[in-house]
């Protein structure tokens, strides 16, 4: 092992959306479906111009880096934030993410996919019978991988 963290190594689903705050010295990933959304806002209010993020559900902020920015639904792993933070900040930044009951991250994904509709509430294991065999929802709820990680 290199010494870094599951989170740092990508074991983890990758972040729907990040801020990386050179103010604060932090990287926030937003897991989809953990509730992030009071956490983004409230980190959003103490943003300083030097610090970046990037999200497409919504609202549309890209990161600053050509590359990353143009990855379009927003998914993105420390793993590939890291070369644009140089290893030093990279190293130095406090890293967080909010997890989840995975049953209930389950649910809300299922409700969330088929909202404007009432098929979940009339008709729920069926919905989620269909997103856990017919339409997985990969790179969003964490599903086994070679060597025993979660994610993608």
């Amino acid at each position: 092992m290199d010494g870094a963290s599951l989170f740092e190594r990508g074991a983890f689903p990758c972040a729907e959306n990040m801020i990386v705050s050179h103010r604060h010295r932090f990287i926030f990933a937003a897991v989809p479906k953990t509730g992030t959304h009071a956490v983004r806002q409230a980190l959003r209010e103490r943003m300083g111009d030097e610090d970046v993020e990037q999200v497409g559900l919504f609202v549309n902020k890209r990161f600053p880096w050509t590359d990353l920015a143009a990855i379009q639904h927003g998914h993105l792993s420390l793993r590939q934030v890291r070369p644009y933070l140089g290893e030093e900040a990279f190293e130095a930044y406090f890293k967080f993410a909010f997890v989840r009951n995975p049953f209930d991250r389950f649910v809300s994904y299922c409700a969330f996919m088929l909202r404007g509709g009432d098929l979940f509430q009339r008709q729920p294991r069926e919905a989620m019978r269909h997103f856990l065999l017919v339409d997985p929802p990969e790179g969003h709820i964490p599903v086994p991988a070679a060597g025993g990680a979660a994610g993608r």
